[in-house]
């Protein structure tokens, strides 16, 4: 049975086949071959009725199982018992090709039930839970960020905006304390925190926020260190320089503002 050529489906970033189907089991077991592409994974879930276990063929995954993480390579395996709460995500930067065993048979009906509706998490839920529940399966959570076990993706977009909006208050007190002493010796450092610190930081977090997937990655991180290091940089070279204490400090500013911007 394992040989034989079966419907491929795709949804929510991978794609399933089943190579043994439950009724060639006897409802015992079934075997589905499954791609999930990188930095992908389901949202945290429990299977009420199925054992289910993985054999990692290519990529590299994470586990996440009631609290503790681990990861596997190819040839590497999971077993992961019914009624307990579970994700995983590819963390390698190639698809990750696995087969998941499903003990009994069954549940890989899901798949193709969701491939056939074309439905999406989160904007089809009702449908996706409707699904579910006839298959026994209970969300119960978001899906693995990177890192962090079980943690929403828009952590990222999060830290953009939050930082934008520190970025802003400073402006706007700022921008007080000039127009009160009638001082504006220092507005060219003012208006680069407003665009660097403010601007470039919500749209940023704008960005992340429409691509889940790009906010699941690293680069994602380094992007946001690199781009607020160069606004605590910057600013104060521009008021170094203003005030002709020197230019260092504003040239390396500026260069890790060209590199975040690159990023």
């Amino acid at each position: 049975m394992l040989d034989e050529t079966h419907e491929e489906v795709s949804w929510n970033g991978s794609t399933y086949r089943t190579i043994l189907e439950t009724s060639a089991s006897g409802g015992a077991m079934s075997i589905v071959d499954s791609v999930t592409q990188p930095h992908l994974g389901p949202p945290r879930h429990v299977h009420a009725n199925e054992d289910e276990a993985f054999v990692v063929l290519t990529g590299d995954i994470e586990f996440w199982m009631e609290g503790k993480t681990f990861h596997r390579g190819p040839g590497g395996t999971v077993f992961i018992p019914r009624g307990r709460e579970h994700p995983f995500r590819v963390t390698s930067d190639v698809p990750s090709r696995h087969l998941v065993i499903l003990t009994p048979g069954g549940f890989e009906g899901f798949f193709f039930e969701m491939a056939k509706g074309g439905f999406r998490i989160p904007e089809d839920m009702a449908e996706v839970e409707e699904s579910a529940q006839r298959h026994h399966l209970t969300f119960t959570g978001p899906p693995l960020a990177p890192g962090k076990g079980v943690r929403i993706m828009k952590s990222t977009p999060t830290l953009f905006f939050a930082t934008a909006a520190l970025f802003a208050i400073c402006g706007m007190v700022w921008g007080v304390q000039m127009s009160a002493s009638h001082n504006y010796t220092l507005a060219p450092a003012h208006g680069h925190l407003n665009l660097l610190g403010f601007v470039g930081m919500a749209v940023s977090g704008a960005y992340y926020g429409l691509t889940p997937r790009a906010a699941g990655k690293r680069l994602a991180f380094v992007h946001y260190w690199l781009t607020a290091t160069s606004v605590l940089v910057l600013i104060p070279g521009i008021v170094l320089a203003l005030t002709e204490r020197g230019e260092v400090l504003a040239q390396i500013g500026s260069l890790l503002a060209v590199a975040s911007m690159v990023l």
